[in-house]
């Protein structure tokens, strides 16, 4: 028997996860990734932004560390995850709850790993069947608990000299094995909807400023901007035979009326597996740029319903399937779109800054830059023309 009630319905759901004046943000990666000094960096920085932070401590270090450990003292593999996802599952809740008992303004969470990084440890087939065991599905714990999701990569992939497991007791990973189990780690949350990857491109300092680059764009400082680069691919491209790790997630997207020019308000529903999650978007054009300020939220099945019904009659239901991948520590984003534009596709990747460069997987060869094209946003091709 489970030490947590087994999830009802939606509605208790979302209840359960979301926190309406607190941003939820997930750190995970590879052994020695450097999440531990991350998180003292940016709780100062945060901090002296005026932001209230709180800190979420990882469970498996905390449970080895309490002689809770896999293969070991009695537990096997199996059992050590499952105490794992369920001593994770009650710290959520938990969490969650201390949280809105505080009467703080401008609240952070800093989540050090989370559900998804127990796939990684893994098989599939068994993470499945735990989480279902919970009344839970992939999109309710990967989706929703985190407004955004940040992946380090291990020092043992570009700053092999500094690998190092002096600071964590609970490790044991060779150079090889960090490698491996920081791609698992990354697998395991491509789909997430914010997805960013932390590379050691620069030195270590170079990193923790970048961390800190994304971060501030999650919280909207100054505002919540959403920077894209889009671009056509040749449709004869099959997007189930990407040559990498992906996700596909299965999208619904209706427009609302009353929005002015230059603004646009839509509900979306994002499925995967016969799961689904809900939300309510709103976005505005900043002049001058190719970047639009975007704000949203989780709503239930119930509200995407009601809301559906005032859909804008000039605008048809946009169905496409979305494939999620990294490629050179870049979250693309592919979408093949099933109506109103069959076969059309469209590869899109989330910047921090304008100016920043995109590096193309070769697969894609061809591939036209069609980002400030109106033609191609997603708004004007649900658009209706008599």
């Amino acid at each position: 028997m489970p030490m947590l009630p087994r999830f009802r319905n939606e509605r208790e759901i979302i209840e359960c996860f979301s926190v309406d004046d607190t941003v939820f943000l997930v750190f995970e990666g590879g052994p020695c990734a450097g999440k531990t000094t991350g998180f003292c960096y940016l709780q100062e920085k945060l901090s002296n932004l005026g932001f209230t932070v709180f800190i979420f401590s990882e469970t498996p270090t905390n449970l080895i560390n309490a002689g809770i450990r896999p293969e070991a003292n009695g537990f096997d593999f199996d059992t050590f995850e499952h105490i794992v996802f369920e001593e994770t599952l009650a710290k959520e809740v938990n969490f969650r709850r201390y949280v809105r008992h505080s009467s703080a303004k401008r609240k952070v969470v800093l989540c050090d790993r989370g559900f998804m990084d127990i796939l990684a440890y893994t098989k599939p087939a068994f993470f499945e069947a735990l989480v279902r065991e919970f009344g839970l599905s992939i999109p309710h714990i990967r989706d929703l608990p985190y407004h955004a999701a940040f992946h380090l990569v291990t020092a043992a992939l570009g700053a092999e000299a500094f690998y190092t497991l002096a600071n964590n007791t609970a490790r044991r990973e060779t150079l090889e094995e960090a490698r491996t189990q920081d791609a698992k780690t990354l697998e395991a949350w491509i789909g997430h909807p914010h997805l960013r990857v932390i590379d050691n491109s620069t030195d270590f300092e170079g990193k923790l400023k970048r961390l800190f680059q994304e971060v501030c764009r999650v919280l909207g400082i100054p505002v919540p901007l959403e920077i894209e680069r889009k671009y056509l691919i040749d449709p004869s491209f099959e997007p189930e035979q990407l040559p990498v790790p992906f996700v596909r997630v299965d999208i619904e997207q209706m427009y609302l009326s009353g929005g002015a020019t230059g603004n646009e308000g839509r509900i979306r529903r994002r499925g995967q597996n016969g799961a689904s999650v809900y939300y309510r978007t709103h976005k505005w054009e900043l002049p001058g740029t190719f970047a639009r300020a975007e704000t949203e939220k989780h709503i239930s099945s119930e509200t995407y319903g009601e809301l559906a019904q005032l859909r804008d009659p000039g605008f048809a239901v946009v169905q496409k399937d979305r494939y999620c991948f990294v490629w050179q520590g870049q979250y693309f984003e592919l979408d093949r779109f099933h109506g109103p534009a069959p076969g059309l596709l469209l590869l899109e990747i989330e910047l921090t800054e304008e100016n920043s460069a995109v590096s193309l997987p070769p697969f894609f060869a061809g591939a036209k830059d069609v980002t400030g094209n109106k033609m191609y946003s997603n708004y004007e091709i649900a658009r209706i023309r008599i």
